[in-house]
C-alpha cells in the first residue's frame, strides 16, 4: 500500500491562512528549516517541539495546522443570515473532489485543505472565527 497522507497545511496553504487573518497561536504544526549540506530543507513537526529549548530560537519558522485542527475550530452549526443553524459538512464526491461547507456556503475545491481554507475564508470575512483571529 502506499499512503500519500498530506499532515498539515502546506507553506502556501499556511501563508494564506495567516493572511486571512488565523492567530499563528492556533498552529498545532510547524515547518521549521533545516540545513543539510547547504541546503535548506523544509521539515514539519508538531508544535510542541517549539517548547524545547533546541528549537526555541527559530526565526524562519512557518506555523502550520493539521487537519484535525482546522476542523475542531471550525463551528459545527453556523446560523446564515440569522437563519436556521446548519451543520458543518465534509464529503468526498464520486470524482474524489472533496466538498466542505455548511447549507449556502459550499464549495468542492478538489483538495480537502483548500477546501477547508476555502471555507475559513468565508467564516473569517463573516466573523465566525473572532477567537482565533487577529483583530484590526
Amino acid at each position: 500500500m502506499k499512503f500519500n497522507s498530506q499532515i498539515c497545511t502546506t507553506r502556501e496553504q499556511s501563508e494564506r491562512l495567516l493572511s486571512l487573518g488565523l492567530k499563528k497561536e492556533t498552529a498545532d504544526m510547524v515547518y521549521m528549516p533545516f540545513y543539510r549540506k547547504g541546503i535548506i530543507i523544509d521539515y514539519s513537526a508538531p508544535h510542541s517541539l517549539l517548547n524545547q529549548d533546541y528549537f526555541k530560537d527559530f526565526s524562519d519558522d512557518i506555523p502550520a495546522w493539521s487537519l484535525h485542527r482546522l476542523i475542531e475550530m471550525m463551528p459545527k452549526n453556523i446560523a446564515i443570515d440569522g437563519d436556521t443553524a446548519y451543520p458543518l459538512q465534509i464529503q468526498k464526491r464520486s470524482d474524489g473532489k472533496w466538498c466542505v461547507g455548511y447549507q449556502g456556503w459550499y464549495d468542492c475545491v478538489g483538495d480537502l485543505y483548500d477546501s477547508v481554507i476555502w471555507i475559513y475564508q468565508l467564516l473569517i470575512s463573516e466573523g465566525y472565527l473572532d477567537e482565533f483571529c487577529n483583530k484590526g
